[in-house]
């Protein structure tokens, strides 16, 4: 049975109860709870940028960019849909017939009554879900609109130039798509809405479409097949940022297939869309439908079957032909990440099995005596550890991170630790305690990183209050890495600063940071904000105090410039008294063309600015944070490069006027360089210091970043927990080129990458690479290479060579024992003379309250094939004949050494010798081998050792008495065994 649509809508009993007034006032009540907290957001906010940290007209014109994409967007997406709709409204039919069983009646009933209601809500929903999309482009739009534009082009570039690539084609592929993405969506709708009116629909098994709902349809169809045109325009240039097995770019079948194939659908779109605006008059359903079939069969063809077949089959030399993309992947990939200027020397280094180059090593020389012996990685955490058990100096303090910095210790430079004594958040304590008491960490600790005493740091800096250099005018951290919590300054319950055991109230913060809590509304505020009714009610907070929060360095900077990415770790700098932190802020982009992607292979740290697929990358941004009023200044370090320039013109009040050195005058030699750029940096050094396509192409000569050898031992059966990841990059200072100055560098080892079925600890080094950090070349990359004839170890090679030595594994197999852990650190190479000296340290973690505070007990050295283990490496170098003109004693094949004559310079006992005679020579021995062992000579212990054995052998054969056999075992019994060195001798301190 069916009946007319009008008789329908007027039989059809539609009626909905009217809400009653719970539900109207729980509605409002919703709205009003999501406005409101929305505004309070948005207030505090602003407060937190315009009196905190001095940004607003920053923050203003970053929302300004978003809410003019998000209005803008909304906007055109509700008047486009709405539009659509409403011509679906005006051309339903008036007769059109239905079942009363039809599934749809219920809706087609709430369109028909509900037309207004309907038509409005579908479009605000499109416009909530479209907006954001366009809101989301906001980074692209500030580059298009302020970034520079023209620029030379070359071959592979299609005519554009590399500002096109970088400030223009992001935004415009972008927009195409999402203008595409609204027609479609609108033509989903209008279709939906011309079934439930009636103006498509099946009588009687037939499709019946009205004229007007096929002009409509073919509209809106126009409208996507003409932003479809203008993306496969652009498409094509996005060509240049191809991915291939062997390089990345315009390829081959890229240049001559399928840059023709995107011009050819961007023809045939654009064809497709004037067939549609002819449809308006002619309103034929078959030229829609042959426009739609045409255009999805021909698409697959072109862009995907086409350009397969014909790499598959045309490219028979593939080298050959993909010679010029090779050329111009290796030339775009070194302008984008700075490596068409960097240092390549070949080191005049000699065969490391030479025995005669031990002598070269002399123990002051400064590549000796600066290196460093404390190990800093993240997988053994050893300095952290032992600087923040010694100095911390109280439970509420936290010393979380240890940097290595460059310092100056008697005008010479040296590898600096430094930890920042920072407040553990108290999440137990009262909200008191926790906000108006404990409101702020206490100073630093410095310490050279190539001077121990007695196992520990030597502090230049340390302890509570502050005793030593440099001098620190205000030592109080209110901002720093591990700060998160928000705090509340000047109240009438003071701050205290916990000097050690002692206590006292905290001067008045006079910092420029902080929001003033001058009136009841603000605290209303922020007490929403935080939902914190103490803030709101306290009788502490007075008028002039103020309001800390976003203190973690890294968000706080990335709140006030979102379009910065931030090196993973900020260091501190002691900055005429003032405690100040160095950011390194990275501008980074997908879109360089030709250039070759930053390896995802390369492991960086968790929320590092350097971790992506870029093609681009530059630190043209150093941030500086205040520690004690957390102001965030805004420096570019290279004034020419575009994308900084792009955002100083965008945001003029972001940056400072000067450069960082007429702000902080002399700063610049307290700088490092950012490590998780440098890794980037030298991996791709390792793929692309080829110049041959051939060579490129083949990899034959790839070099990559090994793997850690640094490792903790322990027991049961002297379990060893590998660090199977990348080799942690080291801050050094040394003199690579031995141009007679040491400089502060930081250091990576790249490998020979080769065959996945090798083992990564057995490559062989290839090359050293360095950055430096002085101002006047700093990034500068320095490429030291090894000869491939020669056999140098990797670090993780070197550390296992290392191990594998019997006298050294045994030693570290004893140390492991009693529940104490032996901790390996990361393998060091220092360029020594004509060759390469490897350096570990030795670390233990004795059983007990001192678990947490490891300690240096040996230093390993090898210099060709001998191998040095001793307390300090001044007697580790000794033991290898460092200095010496004689010919010293190797460990060949992991065997231990023996001297010529006892330490005491003994004479040699005769072949005839007497039972007393030997057994008396014996117990001097014994004498002199707990010598040896205290003072970590653990090569002369052993060698002992093997002499008193023989000296027992020789007495047992000359037929001594049973009862002068066994006291001889007695006394070679008492001889002191390796165990463990729970309280080692004092040392000599190796001076900087």
């Amino acid at each position: 049975m069916s009946t007319a649509r009008g008789d329908f809508a007027a039989a059809t009993i539609w009626r909905f109860s009217r809400p009653r007034w719970p539900i109207r006032l729980a509605l409002g009540l919703f709205v009003s709870f999501f406005v409101l907290s929305n505004l309070v957001t948005v207030w505090t906010e602003y407060l937190w940028f315009q009196e905190d940290v001095d940004h607003a007209d920053t923050w203003g014109r970053i929302w300004s960019a978003k809410l003019t994409l998000l209005f803008g967007g909304s906007a055109f997406a509700f008047a486009f849909v709405s539009f659509s709709l409403l011509l679906a409204e005006r051309i339903a039919p008036h007769d059109a017939v239905f079942q009363r069983n039809d599934p749809l009646l219920v809706l087609r009933a709430f369109s028909a009554r509900r037309q207004n209601l309907a038509r409005n809500l579908v479009s605000s929903l499109s416009a909530l879900a479209l907006g954001p999309v366009a809101m989301s482009t906001w980074e692209s739009w500030t580059l298009f609109r302020f970034g520079p534009g023209g620029g030379l082009a070359s071959e592979g570039m299609f005519g554009r130039g590399v500002n096109f690539y970088l400030f223009r084609l992001p935004f415009l592929r972008s927009i195409s798509g999402w203008l595409f993405s609204v027609a479609v969506v609108a033509l989903v709708l209008t279709v939906a809405a011309l079934v439930l009116s009636g103006a498509i629909r099946i009588v009687d098994q037939r499709l019946l479409v009205i004229p007007a709902a096929k002009a409509l349809v073919s509209g809106i169809l126009a409208i996507a097949f003409l932003s479809r045109s203008i993306g496969f325009w652009y498409s094509r240039y996005a060509l240049a940022f191809s991915s291939h097995d062997r390089f990345d770019g315009v390829g081959y079948v890229d240049a001559k297939v399928r840059s023709p194939a995107y011009i050819l659908m961007a023809l045939i779109s654009l064809l497709c869309a004037l067939l549609m605006g002819t449809n308006l008059y002619f309103k034929r359903w078959d030229i829609v439908v042959t426009a739609i079939a045409s255009w999805m069969i021909v698409a697959p063809i072109a862009l995907y079957i086409v350009p397969a077949v014909w790499q598959r089959f045309a490219v028979a030399n593939e080298l050959e032909r993909e010679r010029p993309s090779i050329e111009r992947n290796i030339t775009a990939t070194r302008q984008a990440f700075q490596l068409d200027d960097v240092e390549d020397v070949q080191l005049p280094l000699v065969d490391p099995a030479r025995e005669s180059v031990a002598s070269q090593i002399m123990p002051t020389d400064p590549a000796v005596t600066n290196t460093r012996i404390w190990d800093v990685g993240a997988a053994t955490g050893v300095a952290r550890d032992v600087v923040d058990s010694l100095q911390k100096t109280n439970p509420r303090y936290v010393i979380d991170d240890v940097d290595v910095v460059p310092g100056h210790i008697n005008a010479q430079e040296v590898p600096t630790l430094l930890g920042v004594r920072e407040l553990l958040p108290d999440l137990q304590g009262s909200w008191v305690n926790r906000r108006l008491v404990y409101t702020h960490g206490f100073g630093v600790v410095a310490a050279p990183g190539n001077v121990e005493a007695n196992g520990e740091p030597s502090f230049t800096l340390k302890n509570l209050p502050l005793v030593g250099t440099p001098t620190i005018s205000e030592p109080r951290v209110y901002f720093g890495e591990r700060t998160t919590n928000y705090v509340i300054l000047n109240t009438n319950t003071g701050a205290i600063d916990i000097a050690g055991a002692t206590q006292k109230v905290a001067p008045r913060y006079r910092g420029r940071g902080g929001i003033g809590l001058t009136s009841g509304l603000r605290r209303l505020a922020f007490g929403w904000r935080y939902r914190d009714l103490d803030l709101v009610v306290s009788k502490s907070i007075r008028s002039n105090s103020k309001l800390l929060t976003h203190r973690e360095i890294v968000s706080r900077v990335h709140r006030v410039a979102p379009f910065l990415h931030l090196d993973s770790n900020p260091y501190a700098v002691v900055y005429k008294g003032r405690l100040v932190w160095m950011l390194e802020g990275y501008v980074a982009s997908s879109n360089y063309p030709n250039s070759g992607r930053a390896p995802m292979g390369v492991i960086l740290p968790s929320g590092s600015g350097a971790s992506g697929s870029y093609s681009y990358i530059r630190n043209s941004i150093r941030v500086v944070v205040d520690a004690y009023d957390g102001q965030a200044r805004f420096f570019r370090t290279q004034t020419n490069e575009p994308m900084a320039r792009t955002y100083a013109k965008a945001y003029p009040l972001l940056f400072e006027m000067g450069s960082i050195d007429a702000r902080y005058p002399g700063i610049g030699d307290q700088l490092r360089y950012p490590a998780d750029l440098f890794n980037v940096r030298a991996n791709l050094w390792g793929r692309f210091h080829v110049d041959s396509p051939e060579r490129f192409y083949n990899e034959s000569d790839r070099w990559s970043i090994g793997v850690s050898d640094a490792r903790v031992l322990s027991e049961p059966a002297n379990r060893v927990q590998s660090v199977e990841s990348q080799a942690p990059s080291e801050y050094v200072v040394t003199d690579p080129l031995k141009v007679g100055k040491q400089e502060f560098f930081i250091q990576q080892s790249l490998v020979a990458k080769g065959r996945s079925t090798e083992v990564a600890a057995d490559q062989r080094l290839r090359a050293m690479v360095f950055a430096r950090s002085s101002p006047k070349d700093y990034g500068r990359l320095l490429s030291l290479r090894v000869p491939a004839a020669f056999a140098y170890d990797s670090p993780a090679s070197a550390g296992k060579r290392f191990s594998s030595d019997a006298a050294i594994g045994e030693i570290e197999t004893n140390l492991g024992r009693g529940g104490s852990e032996v901790v390996n650190g990361q393998v060091q190479i220092v360029r020594v003379g004509s060759a390469l000296m490897y350096l570990r340290p030795l670390y233990v973690r004795a059983e007990g309250v001192d678990r947490s505070r490891p300690r240096l007990t040996f230093i390993e050295v090898r210099y060709g094939s001998r191998i040095g283990f001793a307390r300090t490496l001044g007697e580790a170098l000794r033991q290898i004949g460092a200095g010496s003109s004689s010919s010293p004693a190797t460990r060949g094949n992991s065997t231990e050494p023996k001297p010529a004559t006892s330490p005491t310079n003994r004479p040699v006992l005769a072949p005839d010798a007497t039972v007393d005679e030997l057994l008396a020579r014996a117990e001097d021995l014994v004498i002199d081998a707990d010598a040896a062992l205290k003072k970590g000579d653990l090569g002369t212990y052993k060698s002992l050792n093997d002499e008193i054995a023989d000296l027992i052998k020789r007495a047992r054969s000359s037929g001594g008495s049973a009862a002068s056999a066994e006291g001889s075992e007695a006394t070679t019994s008492s001889t002191p065994k390796v165990t463990a060195v729970s309280d080692p001798a004092p040392s000599p301190t190796l001076a900087a």
